[in-house]
């Protein structure tokens, strides 16, 4: 049995001997012809439908030298810092016909005020003097709907605006609670003619029919009757 193995492992060994011999030395086997030349632009025996058709397109032409998609026109963001939307408009710039910042103001947190309306015999100013006298900070309110009440605090908090409400409201005033609507500016990035993979990760959707005129400019008016939130 041993003798059979050894046998067995010599075999194997001329093998790859031989093998590994004709692969060194395979050029010059194929010169002589013992063995066969291999044209290495030949393609498998594969069957017709097991190639690759070309790409056509709907109207039967060739789509390999089509030119690539472009969109129309998009609008990028919003971005809420101006920076980032002009960081943006570069990228696309570079790719695009157009590439414009817009600012568009939209609905930002709402505020609370607080304020009373001075009394029948009470000027704004000494009614202002009687409510800081009790700790109670107050201002009279020069413009806008509520000129000449006394505003005693502006929140971002309703619920600690109507917390400030009852108190002030417990030291004998009539303290009133109003909702102020604020604006906040955004920006988009309008571009025109643009290659989708200039787009990149950036947030976008398609322009509206009627899109917004290059430059334009809508920042919020800071509303005049109330001072910053608190």
């Amino acid at each position: 049995m041993r003798r059979f193995l050894i046998f067995v492992l010599v075999v194997l060994v001329v093998a790859n001997a031989v093998v590994i011999g004709a692969w060194i030395y395979r050029d010059d086997l194929q010169a002589i012809g013992v063995l066969p030349a291999t044209d290495v632009n030949s393609r498998a025996d594969l069957p017709e439908a097991a190639l690759p058709a070309p790409a056509v397109g709907p109207d039967g032409q060739s789509t390999a030298d089509a030119p690539a998609e472009r969109l129309a026109c998009v609008l990028a963001g919003p971005f809420e810092q101006r920076q980032l939307a002009v960081e943006a408009s570069r990228r696309l710039a570079e790719q695009a016909a157009t590439a414009n910042v817009l600012a568009e103001s939209v609905a930002g947190e709402p505020e609370y005020l607080v304020f009373v309306a001075p009394a029948a015999d009470a000027t704004a100013t000494d009614l202002a003097s009687e409510l800081q006298a009790q700790n109670v900070s107050a201002f009279v309110i020069p413009s806008g709907a509520r000129a000449g009440s006394l505003s005693v605090g502006v929140f971002g908090s309703q619920t600690r605006a109507q917390e400030h409400q009852t108190h002030v409201a417990s030291l004998g005033y009539d303290a009133r609670l109003a909702t102020i609507d604020r604006k906040r500016s955004v920006y988009r990035v309008y571009a025109q003619d643009v290659p989708p993979a200039a787009l990149g990760d950036l947030p976008h959707e398609p322009c509206g029919d009627d899109p917004p005129a290059a430059g334009a400019n809508d920042d919020a008016t800071p509303v005049a009757d109330a001072p910053p939130a608190q």
